[in-house]
């Protein structure tokens, strides 16, 4: 599985400069910021809202260049800034909607929990991953499901009761490369800090778009086109 996927990469390295650019700006902006100052809860979460919106487009457009190489054998850039810019705010919109209901009920139960906080962790913390999975997978659904944007929850929905094991292993490699990726970090907070700075954004983008790759792969298949499309 791996070695599919980075070989799909290498068809095309092009699809790694929107996401490694995007976690540069990321870094460069935290330090803007001053995060590490007092009081600068509002500055992160202004943070967190930017780097969500760009790391949505950089999904939706990693998608899109899986979906060409794999079909087409071929990428054509304009092609695919033009579809994602043209399924950015539907998928902004859906996407959204679900953040915020997800985060507002964890909110009202970490609220309700009190001094029984720990007893719920045991059930957030799956429930979290779940959504997190569906918020990964929902720009690739929408860009291989030809379908309008408000259809492709219903979509994963009916493509995961047809197919439990296959939407179970993209589960399990969602899991596994966001752990890996998760070390890695960590790995590299002990480095120098110029190493940090220069290696943190490369492996960032690469494992970000590595994984939009292999989900592609889980959804779309190798070789032919399978329910999605």
């Amino acid at each position: 599985m791996a070695a599919k996927i980075l070989q799909l990469i290498g068809q095309d390295r092009a699809v790694l400069y929107p996401a490694m650019i995007a976690d540069f700006l990321t870094i460069w902006l935290a330090k803007f910021l001053q995060l590490n100052a007092a009081g600068s809860l509002p500055r992160y979460l202004l943070l967190l809202l930017l780097s969500a919106l760009v790391g949505l487009f950089v999904n939706l457009f990693a998608a899109e260049c899986a979906r060409q190489i794999i079909l087409r054998k071929k990428l054509l850039l304009n092609t695919a800034l033009a579809d994602t810019a043209g399924h950015y705010l539907p998928t902004l919109f859906f996407c959204g909607i679900l953040a915020g209901l997800s985060a507002a009920v964890f909110l009202l139960l970490f609220t309700l929990a009190g001094d029984k906080l720990g007893h719920w962790l045991v059930f957030l913390v799956p429930l979290w991953l779940v959504l997190g999975f569906i918020l990964k997978i929902f720009p690739i659904v929408y860009v291989l499901g030809a379908v309008p944007a408000y259809r492709v929850y219903y979509l994963i929905y009916m493509y995961l009761r047809k197919n439990f094991r296959r939407g179970l292993s993209a589960f399990s490699f969602f899991l596994l490369v966001t752990l890996l990726l998760n070390l890695a970090a960590v790995f590299l907070t002990r480095l120098p800090a110029n190493f940090t700075a220069a290696l943190a954004p490369l492996l960032s983008g690469f494992g970000a778009v590595f994984l939009v790759y292999g989900l592609v792969l889980f959804f779309l298949g190798d070789q032919q086109i399978n329910e999605l499309v």
